[in-house]
This record gives C-alpha cells, sequence and structure tokens, in this order.
C-alpha cells in the first residue's frame, strides 16, 4: 500500500512525500507539471497532486481463504490453466510467472467475495468484463471459478486475444480428458452471446469455458453489458475510460489494481 502526503508548496512546485511500506521516501517536485526525475505529469496526474491532500485514504485487509474458499484458489485450477508453463499464453518463467500468480490470487479473492452466487443470481446474468485482459491470465481463472458469470476479455492487441483461444482451447482439452476436472464440466449458466458482432467471440466449447469470450477493440467500442468491471492490465487515462465506461453502464462493482 502506498500513502502520498501532498504538502502545500512554493508558488513554483511543490512537495510530495511518498510513504512506501512504511518508509518515508521524500521527493520534491521542482516544478508543477513535472513529476519524480523530472517525468512530465498527465493531466488527470496533475488534478491528483491538488487533490490528495483532501482525501483520507482507507484500507480493507481481505480476509484468508476458508477451507469452503479452495474453489477460488488458483491451486485448484488445471494445469494449462495456470500462468506458469510452455503452452501458448503461459510464462516459461518461474519466477515471474510466481509474482503474476500472487497477484492474481489476491485479485481474485476480492472478485469472487463481490460476485453474487448462482442462488442470488436466480437465473438472472451477470457479466464480468476484463478490461485490457490480453492473454487471459485472470480471465480463464475467473470463468473457471464462477460458471454462474459470464466473463468477457476486452483488449485491443489481437495476438494477446488469439493466445487466450489457444490457452482456453489447451484447458478445454484437459478438463474433457480429466475427470479429476469434471466439476469444470457443463456448470456454466451464461453461454449466449452478448450481442452480434464479428470482433466478439467464444472462447470454450462442449460444456467447457462457454461463459468465457472475447473482443476485439477498444475500451470505448464495447458495447455490451457490465456488472462488474476490471481494469487491472490499464494503465493511465485508459483507466479513466475504463471506470467512465463502467460508470455510464451502472456497474455494480469496479476492481482496480
Amino acid at each position: 500500500m502506498h500513502g502520498i502526503i501532498m504538502t502545500e508548496g512554493e508558488h513554483n512546485g511543490s512537495q510530495e512525500t511518498n510513504a512506501a511500506a512504511g518508509t518515508g521516501i521524500a521527493t520534491t517536485f521542482s516544478h508543477p507539471h513535472l513529476g519524480v526525475h523530472g517525468v512530465t505529469l498527465k493531466q488527470f496526474e496533475r488534478v491528483l497532486v491538488n487533490i490528495l491532500p483532501t482525501v483520507q485514504p482507507k484500507y480493507v485487509r481481505l480476509p484468508e481463504l476458508s477451507p469452503a474458499d479452495t474453489k477460488f484458489s488458483l491451486e485448484s485450477l488445471p494445469s494449462s490453466a495456470r500462468v506458469l508453463g510452455k503452452a501458448p499464453g503461459q510464462l516459461a518463467k518461474p519466477q515471474r510467472a510466481l509474482r503474476k500468480e500472487q497477484q492474481l490470487q489476491s485479485l481474485l479473492r476480492c472478485i469472487c467475495r463481490l460476485v453474487p452466487s448462482r442462488e442470488e443470481l436466480a437465473g438472472n446474468s451477470f457479466t464480468i468484463v476484463d478490461f485490457g485482459g490480453g492473454s487471459g491470465h485472470l480471465g480463464i481463472p475467473l470463468a473457471l471459478m464462477l460458471p454462474q458469470c459470464r466473463v468477457v476479455v476486452v483488449d485491443l492487441n489481437k495476438h494477446s486475444l488469439d493466445l487466450m483461444h489457444k490457452k482456453s482451447a489447451t484447458v478445454v482439452d484437459q478438463i474433457l480428458k480429466d475427470d479429476s476436472f469434471s466439476s469444470f464440466r457443463d456448470s456454466i449458466s451464461n453461454t449466449e452471446m452478448i450481442f452480434d458482432d464479428p470482433n466478439f467471440s467464444c472462447c470454450g466449447k462442449d460444456g467447457v469455458l462457454e461463459n468465457l469470450f472475447s473482443f476485439f477493440g477498444a475500451v470505448e467500442q464495447y458495447k455490451g453489458p457490465i456488472d462488474m468491471a476490471l481494469a487491472l492490465h490499464l494503465c493511465g487515462e485508459a483507466t479513466d475510460v475504463a471506470l467512465r465506461k463502467a460508470a455510464m453502464a451502472k456497474a455494480n462493482a469496479i476492481v482496480a489494481a
């Protein structure tokens, strides 16, 4: 967690104290439009510099996973759905894959506690949209763990979405061939297409991952429903666009790192 304390500076600049993980690291902005190391601040960053002194952030520690929550653990998934591996869409370097999975697991703990259960939905649809979701490191586990939901990965990178489709095909084959993963078969509630668009396609088949879809295009181009918006992989102004998109769609929740 990072806490930023802004103090009023002189007319030609401002001062920032960045308290990261309990350590005080002071940096000075010599110019109101410049940040650390002289990097030019974007417009929204300059706005934050002005409003942060009035904000009192509150942090809530997520509870640890209970035995009943093991289905929300990455360890419960087929190896082909994990980050580490040599298949398309996976990472071959163990240390990088471990860091990625630690990030994903923290996010999954948050998301899975915000999503209604199948009983609570009572037959209604619930769509999770992962903006900038790329090759599906998050989208594929979500679709497997939350069969009552429809998961849509939106990305401008066609190559990344192609990798997600290839990875999904590998996951489907493993689940269909291995009876130890039978719980991931034919348990999906939302398999219907959201809207007719050539850039929108399903990633699964035969009752597996048929609730996972890709959308090739910009955040602004996505016209489907949004009950929960994810913006883990976006940065800068792209995050603002996704947040605005979710707000206009009256999403129930927005999760951003």
